[in-house]
């Protein structure tokens, strides 16, 4: 990072941390420095294959737990969201409705329209406007199992609800899980914490199909879910509570949420088969930047041991190995082509045999394997600790 953007976050950090010591302020610089540093992080850990065949996992049975919607505005993305619900079967249960007297008044007569079309559906109607955190924990009171919390501004694949509560269920230690996207912290695909754009122009249903289809990985566990989709254990809630109402109209009350849960011993893990879309930002309109900050800063201040765990999460980079070996999946099935492999000093595209063809390029920096797939103008690199990092991770898109 350099030092114009050292003090531009620590000015903006030190405007909304107000009064709070200075031990904040350091909290929130250090966040920045990991996250401004993952990229460049040599991976040190690659999961492993629990099983080859991802084709025997128990799909086609619906997985038991309630949906909690809350929905406030953004009429397009809520019917396109609701469109997509009513054709999903991979869950057994309600799809719990909250609208939060929305300003836009098209939402009441569809939501209501949507209620009566579908038996699955419960819906609850604010009088007044209570913001996220409020609406979403109506929602959460009014099941009594598990519960997949979905924003309105994501693009949800088909029977990725369903996957998700079944990696949920899949341990009683399990508090949360969330998929990976292209828009969310500690999750993000292939980049963890920034935004990204669709790799090769692919559409969130086959980049989804792509972590769907690699082998089964053994747990990739979290500092936090991320509540744009996440999967909530019934036994968590009951033990933890839902999100603090203190965090006002919404963010950062998920963090909290997580860490509170592992202070009881509770995890949170990656739904590594699971891809979901996020516009990010619409389900707070306007004010979400400032939001964000506010919300960081309190849970930083009540959960310092937060910046230690995602510095541990970035640096072990697990996920980001998975994210390696979807691309390279994701690269082959976009181009229609095999992937080349060629080590670097050979990497010439005008000397390969197809120069068209997705092609991953290798190379050793002292100890460290980088591999680096290119497709037409997209290129991404990653640097790994050890060759037998890198091989773990090629195994996921087998290659041997």
């Amino acid at each position: 990072m350099t030092l114009d953007g050292l003090i531009h976050w620590a000015q903006s950090g030190w405007k909304i941390a107000g009064s709070h010591s200075p031990h904040l302020l350091a909290r929130h610089l250090r966040l920045i420095a990991h996250n401004r540093t993952s990229r460049a992080q040599s991976i040190k850990s690659a999961p492993c294959i629990l099983k080859a065949d991802p084709s025997n996992r128990p799909d086609d049975t619906p997985a038991s737990g309630d949906l909690v919607i809350p929905v406030y505005n953004n009429h397009d993305d809520t019917r396109q969201l609701l469109d997509t619900l009513h054709r999903d079967r991979s869950f057994d249960g309600a799809i719990i409705i909250v609208h939060d007297a929305s300003t836009d008044g098209r939402l009441a007569p569809m939501l209501r329209a949507f209620a009566a079309s579908d038996p699955r559906v419960r819906l609850l109607e604010n009088e007044v406007n209570l913001g996220f955190v409020q609406t979403c924990n109506r929602g959460i009171a009014a099941s009594r199992t598990d519960v997949v919390i979905l924003n309105t501004d994501i693009d949800l694949p088909e029977g990725a609800v369903g996957r998700i509560l079944r990696r949920l269920q899949s341990s009683p230690d399990i508090a949360s899980v969330t998929p990976f996207s292209n828009s969310a912290y500690c999750v993000g695909f292939p980049d963890l914490v920034y935004a990204n754009a669709l790799p090769f122009s692919a559409p969130v249903a086959a980049i989804d199909a792509c972590v769907r289809a690699m082998p089964v990985a053994s747990e990739i566990t979290l500092p936090s879910g991320n509540g744009f989709c996440m999967g909530i254990s019934r036994a968590a809630l009951d033990k933890v509570g839902a999100f603090d109402e203190q965090f006002g109209r919404g963010y950062g009350e998920e963090t909290d949420f997580c860490q509170r849960a592992i202070a009881h011993g509770l995890r949170h893990v990656l739904a590594s088969d699971v891809y979901v879309g996020h516009k990010g930002g619409r389900s707070f309109g306007a004010s979400w930047e400032n939001r964000s900050r506010e919300g960081l800063l309190k849970v930083l201040d009540r959960h310092p041991a937060f910046v230690d765990r995602v510095r541990v999460y970035l640096g072990n980079g697990e996920a980001r190995a998975l994210a390696l070996a979807a691309l390279l999946r994701l690269a082959q099935e976009r181009s229609g082509k095999s992937l080349v492999i060629v080590r670097e000093a050979n990497a010439n595209v005008q000397t390969l045999p197809d120069p068209q063809a997705p092609r991953l390029i290798l190379a050793q920096q002292g100890r460290d394997a980088i591999a680096t797939l290119v497709l037409g103008e997209e290129r991404y690199a990653f640097r790994f600790a050890e060759t037998e990092v890198l091989h773990r991770a090629l195994r996921f898109a087998g290659i041997d």
